[in-house]
């Protein structure tokens, strides 16, 4: 690729009206440039410049936010070095390296006195890798369209974070844009050189753009309200429902939902709030369908806790944004189940399981509510990585004792605002009946159900290597949380010794057909998620499957087309089936291969997928910020009689990718349940 075509595809996406602005802020973009970098990749992150001597020369373009002069405005950069700057876009020989700038506290080197060298505290620029752009692949070079593609992903992603579970700094959303302060947008505005302003130009370009790809949509959805005073969010909705089908409005929350990420606490979920209850009074929603959508909200949030507890995960309780927001919605449930009983109760039984849903989400997100009520917290949730980024003045920067030591807080969760429900209300007879709820097996099964994340592509990698590998969400359960969460229901007074007793006898003997992780021995995996969380809380969890929407990002990077040709009964089942369980069945050891199995809901195998021994800087592919097996896997579809039927490559293919790119998406493959 010439270099005049790589800076005509740079210059397209850093134009001024691709990027939102927010407040009195400016926006400065410079280059390209020639300069000289102190840089070095390691496990695929990007040193620090004082642990490197290596030194590379690019063709630099730089993206500034200016601090506002409005003093309202939130100040998160003050001045330092390059203090203002968010996004380079680094060009080399053979390839685009994206890299973002976050003010952190840190320490510098000082000359106290001549000769004598110590540290004090400082803020610094800290560099964080996005991930590469490459200008060719397997000896082809790439043309503008596959560059573009893969740059417009990096950017944004540079600004929003690069996955929907972070656990890394470069995982979250940059502070600009958790603030709503700035973005970038995928499409250009349509009118005008400079960048956006305002929340209702963004909701403008999502409403444009959500018949396309629902994702991107939701970002800018999710900036919006980020943006936005929150007396502004019900007219966001307005704004919304008036340009976009209604038909797409419910799936575009619930993908925004999925890909939240809620540290810093900014007051986003009373924005979410606001921004919903305009939408159920609106004629051409209703009530019923975000009644729903809130009820699928909670009982999420419900499952996420249960996987990831505040005293086992979260920094011993720190950090605690999922229950704020869990309020936040729980609030406004509680205030339709009074002003609506009737979607709640009903004798018609052909909607009870409709009905029991709604109850559940009630009863699971009352039981969190109230076993959390006291629970020692730092004045505002956050994590020791959080605790280190350089925010506004409402969000202080807090001890590390505060954060570690729950001995050392003062505050306790919802002080002075219990949760109660008055006997004679509505949301107490419903609550009365998802508790009779719980004679239903799904119900009470539901009681110890929680949603775990694994990234079985990478898995093989050596601790401490940056995996960008699909993830994957699975449903667990665990008997012995469930007997757990009788045992408190029973302590909170909500069921009696009877119904203990009776619960717990049906529990011992529930039918739960899934598979069990003892043969996979624990092993730790800083700063990605995996499947051995779960030994941390029981040793009994069962997996029952893998989430539609996980499977489907997965199985939609890969192509698939000779599996549907010499087995489509499996490749059918796979793409569509309710029941797919696709889960790492062997112990993995460090650059070894990975043997994943597919069970169906009977738990009989129909496919194995095996990820060769491989290396792991080499044996990797690096596209949109994602990293996918070069070689690809090997598939073994299995047979009715359980003999494998045959052996195939599934390959990673960038042109078949690129196309589907423009593809519509299909509707949401999440049940609901």
């Amino acid at each position: 690729m010439t270099l005049p075509v790589v800076r005509q595809v740079v210059g397209e996406l850093l134009r001024p009206a691709r990027f939102f602005v927010a407040g009195g802020a400016g926006l400065s973009i410079d280059g390209p440039a020639e300069e000289t970098w102190r840089f070095e990749l390691l496990g695929g992150h990007l040193l620090a410049e004082n642990m490197t001597r290596r030194r590379e020369t690019f063709l630099a373009w730089h993206v500034s936010i200016r601090r506002p002069d409005d003093p309202h405005v939130a100040d998160v950069h003050p001045p330092t070095p390059h203090g203002d700057r968010v996004v380079s876009v680094l060009a080399a020989e053979d390839c685009l390296h994206v890299v973002r700038h976050v003010l952190v506290y840190g320490h510098e080197a000082h000359e106290e006195s001549p000769g004598v060298i110590v540290t004090r505290p400082a803020r610094i620029l800290s560099r964080e890798f996005v991930g590469t752009a490459k200008l060719s692949r397997d000896e082809n070079v790439v043309d503008a369209a596959g560059l573009k593609c893969e740059l417009e992903e990096l950017l944004r992603q540079a600004f929003t974070g690069a996955s929907r579970l972070p656990i890394t700094s470069v995982e979250s959303p940059h502070p600009l844009f958790a603030l709503g302060m700035a973005g970038w947008l995928s499409d250009a505005r349509p009118e005008g050189d400079g960048p956006s302003r305002s929340a209702e130009e963004l909701v403008g370009l999502c409403a444009e753009v959500v018949s396309g790809e629902r994702a991107r949509a939701a970002s800018l959805l999710e900036l919006a309200l980020r943006a936005a005073p929150p007396d502004r969010a019900p007219l966001l909705a307005d704004r919304l429902v008036e340009k976009a089908r209604a038909t797409a409005i419910i799936p575009l929350v619930k993908t925004l939902f999925h890909q939240l990420a809620l540290t810093p606490y900014t007051g986003l979920g009373r924005r979410i709030v606001a921004f919903l209850d305009r939408l159920s009074r609106d004629n051409a929603l209703g009530v019923e369908p975000v009644v729903d959508l809130v009820g699928y909200m909670l009982r999420q949030i419900g499952r996420h806790l249960t996987a990831f507890d505040l005293w086992t995960f979260h920094s011993f309780g720190a950090d605690y944004p999922d229950l704020l927001l869990l309020d936040e919605l729980l609030t406004w449930y509680l205030s339709q189940v009074e002003s609506r009983p009737d979607l709640f109760l009903s004798s018609d039984g052909a909607v009870q399981r409709k009905l029991r849903l709604r109850r559940r989400a009630l009863r699971q997100a009352w039981y969190f509510r109230r076993q959390y009520e006291g629970l020692a917290v730092p004045d505002v949730p956050t994590s020791p990585g959080d605790n280190q980024r350089v925010l506004p003045d409402a969000f202080p920067h807090l001890s590390d004792e505060e954060i570690t030591q729950p001995a050392k807080r003062s505050k306790r969760l919802f002080a002075g605002r219990p949760l109660v429900v008055a006997p004679e209300s509505a949301a107490h007879r419903v609550l009365r009946q998802s508790l009779r709820d719980l004679e239903e097996d799904d119900e009470l099964r539901e009681l110890g159900l929680a949603l775990y994340l694994d990234r079985p592509l990478g898995c093989a990698k050596p601790p401490g290597h940056r995996d960008r590998t699909p993830l994957l969400s699975y449903e667990a359960v665990s008997r012995t949380i469930a007997a757990e969460r009788l045992r408190d229901l029973r302590r909170l007074e909500m069921l009696s010794q009877a119904e203990l007793d009776g619960h717990r006898e049906r529990l011992a003997k529930l039918a739960v057909a899934g598979f069990a992780l003892e043969p996979l021995p624990p092993r730790p995996r800083l700063g990605v998620v995996c499947l051995e969380d779960a030994f941390r809380l029981a040793a009994d969890f069962v997996f029952l499957r893998t989430t539609r929407r996980s499977l489907d990002g997965l199985l939609s990077l890969y192509d698939l087309a000779e599996l549907h040709a010499r087995c489509p009964d499996v490749a059918a089942w796979l793409a569509s089936g309710r029941d797919v369980l696709l889960i790492r069945t062997s112990p993995v050891a460090p650059g070894g291969p990975v043997e994943l199995s597919a069970f169906d809901g009977a738990m009989q195998p129909r496919l194995s997928l095996t990820v060769p021994a491989r290396h792991p800087e080499t044996d990797y592919v690096e596209w949109r910020g994602r990293e996918y097996v070069r070689d690809g896997m090997q598939a073994g579809p299995i047979g009715p009689d359980g003999t494998r039927v045959c052996w195939l490559t599934v390959k990673f293919n960038v042109e078949h990718k690129i196309t589907r790119l423009a593809e519509p998406q299909s509707s949401d493959p999440d049940s609901g349940a």
